[in-house]
């Protein structure tokens, strides 16, 4: 939304509305891996129990938008700036520390067409190819697919169109589709965003069944100007109610633990990070790996008896895999450990009323960020691994990384931009993000008919952040276990090497199971 777009008088009406206002420290990081192209995208993928039209979905996410009208938002750059990416890699903007950080604002109209992939010339050739990839894997959610969509890049601030897109798959000729990407740049957004688009989608359609009025009509999602008056403000950042500052010796403490890890951690043979780029996607394998409810059960049943939980369970597993596959193998001396990263979802900080009414959506999250001896991975101390690595999770500071950015001592002496972009860029890669959801149940509906979810699937392309591999973990009550792996190009040998790698982890699992 450019100056241009936003004229004085319509930022002043939402300012006066809480419909504009400044991005908080947690939100200003996330548009800063767009601003200097750092990050790609995550999806979150959703099979439902039968397809939707045009118009249910149109009226199902104008209700949704109107409660959260932090779906409608996009960045807002300095008035007068017109060419982007050369104002925000000038020296100008990154030659002195940005304490104040740029503004986000409702966009000024919405429609079906500005959020549905399908609609929108500049991805038609990825469009493409991902339908034909779709019907070629029978109307399923492959690795094929996941690694297109990978590929995609959405600009954050787009004066017309949300950080968000929505692909629409499985339609047959019938225009309803049961299958449906949700796809962000992760600016006010992250995972349980997309997931609970999905469930609120779900809920609309239920509550108001039967033919759409907007079958008909322009697939309005929000019109500012008719339905400002109707919008609940912009909920505050949430760096504004938990506090992720550290305290001055712990930040110390994070500096030095990270410049010692820096040395000692284990590092892949992939190529230096380098700019996310449109023209050249970063090349990344990824493969799904598979629990069903029946596997699941037993796993969950196991992991209680062991008195350890399920992300933790998975980071044994994960750790031991890669160590018996060899990955660990050839590295220099000083590489004796392996860095593990686990995100968290802060809206469990806050009072579960706030949290449901006004924290839905938004990019609320946290991280530990660990080092783990590489000998310890052993196959014989599987157990023990996960019990210990449950009492890191449960006791673990996953505020202090992000937090670290926030202090006034850092963003009044550093810009962050400069910062973070000199942090990720030309680096070698090594470690994994874990990212665990958990599970994502619906409530019970007695209506046969009623819109459900049958599986989620969640996935991401690491970009530039310095780790070579990914897994991301969501689980349905009918779907089971949906793990996620993805693998930046030099971190294995090939596609195939990930495919045996997801072979035997999910083996691992399985027979830790059933000892």
């Amino acid at each position: 939304m450019s100056t241009k777009m936003l004229s004085e008088s319509g930022a002043a009406e939402r300012l006066s509305h809480g419909h504009m206002r400044r991005m908080g420290h947690l939100e200003n990081y996330f548009a800063l891996l767009q601003r200097q192209e750092l990050y790609a995208n995550f999806i979150i993928g959703c099979r439902l129990n039968r397809g939707l039209t045009p118009g249910e979905l149109a009226g199902a996410l104008r209700a949704v938008v109107l409660a959260n009208p932090i779906l409608a938002h996009t960045m807002v750059p300095p008035e007068g700036v017109t060419d982007l990416k050369k104002w925000y890699t000038s020296q100008e903007y990154l030659g002195k520390p940005r304490s104040e950080h740029d503004y986000m604002a409702v966009l000024e109209r919405l429609r079906l067409e500005d959020v549905v992939l399908n609609e929108q010339e500049e991805y038609r050739n990825l469009v493409e190819k991902a339908e034909v990839q779709f019907s070629l894997d029978g109307g399923e959610i492959t690795p094929a697919l996941s690694e297109l969509l990978s590929a995609i890049t959405i600009p954050a601030y787009d004066p017309e169109r949300p950080n968000w897109r929505l692909l629409c798959l499985g339609n047959s000729g019938s225009g309803k589709s049961n299958t449906l990407v949700f796809i962000s740049n992760h600016c006010c957004a992250d995972a349980m965003t997309g997931i609970n688009l999905f469930t609120d989608i779900a809920r609309a359609v239920n509550k108001n069944p039967g033919p759409n009025d907007q079958e008909k009509e322009d697939k309005l999602i929000l019109d500012y100007s008719q339905d400002q008056a109707n919008l609940p403000p912009l909920p505050r950042p949430i760096t504004e109610r938990v506090d992720y500052v550290p305290s001055l010796l712990t930040f110390i403490w994070l500096l030095i633990t990270t410049l010692f890890n820096g040395f000692v951690n284990f590092k892949t043979a992939t190529p230096l990070t380098c700019h996310v780029s449109r023209e050249e996607p970063q090349e990344c394998f990824q493969q799904f790996v598979r629990l069903s409810p029946e596997e699941l059960a037993e796993v969950r049943t196991r992991v209680r008896e062991q008195g350890c939980t399920m992300t933790a369970m998975l980071q044994a597993a994960l750790c031991i895999t890669l160590r018996d596959h060899g990955v660990f193998q050839g590295r220099p001396l000083q590489q004796q450990s392996f860095d593990v990263t686990v995100p968290n979802d802060t809206r469990r900080l806050l009072a579960p009323e706030l949290a449901e009414e006004q924290y839905r959506y938004g990019a609320n999250v946290g991280g530990l960020h660990y080092s783990y001896l590489i000998g310890s991975f052993q196959r014989e101390k599987f157990w023990d691994l996960a019990r210990y690595y449950t009492g890191v999770l449960r006791n673990g500071d996953y505020l202090v990384g992000l937090g670290s950015l926030m202090m006034d001592m850092v963003t009044g002496s550093q810009n962050i931009d400069a910062m973070i972009a000199d942090s990720y860029l030309n680096k070698r890669r090594g470690g994994i993000i874990l990212s665990n959801v958990g599970v994502i149940a619906e409530a019970e509906s007695n209506n046969p008919q009623a819109l459900r979810i049958e599986d989620l699937l969640f996935a991401q392309n690491l970009g530039v952040l310095n780790f070579s591999y990914a897994v991301n973990v969501v689980t349905t009550p009918a779907g089971g276990m949906a793990l996620c792996m993805s693998a930046v190009q030099g971190s294995v040998r090939d596609r195939s090497d990930l495919d045996a790698i997801a072979a035997e982890l999910k083996q691992l699992v399985l027979s830790q199971a059933q000892a």
